[in-house]
């Protein structure tokens, strides 16, 4: 019986021991929170002193290509709206062409079928429209 709280309190210690590098191994997020893809090394510098840092003519390229990025991305979202709204349009027209058009009833057909059709539908297998 001596043995087994001593066990218990080496087995305690152990954990305790390792719950930094438990901790610092796992980190926990809610649900709800968007989980970052990469981890970020380093620190994040404010738009100012990173622009304040750059030559005149680094700002300017900069500014350029980041204009050209931001024009390029503009275009990517005007593109995926109008293919969104094309491939609406052409749901809707397909929707159209493709409406389900109730058949003529065969007892409407026999109330309107002439007696020489008739004739030929049962002695000579012919309708009116294959003669």
């Amino acid at each position: 019986m001596k043995n087994i709280p001593s066990l218990n309190v080496t087995f305690f210690s152990a954990i305790i021991s390792f719950a930094p590098l438990i901790k610092a191994n796992f980190e926990v997020y809610m649900c709800s929170s968007p989980k970052p893809r990469t981890k970020v090394k380093g620190k994040s510098a404010t738009s100012a002193s990173f622009l304040s840092s750059m030559s005149a003519e680094s700002r300017q390229r900069f500014t350029e290509r980041a204009n050209i990025a931001q024009e390029r991305r503009d275009n990517i979202k005007i593109a995926e709206k109008a293919k969104i709204s094309s491939d609406k349009n052409h749901l809707r027209a397909k929707k159209a062409s493709t409406k389900i058009k109730a058949p003529k009833r065969s007892s409407y057909w026999l109330l309107t079928i002439s007696v020489k059709e008739l004739f030929n539908l049962l002695f000579f297998r012919k309708t009116g429209a294959s003669q």
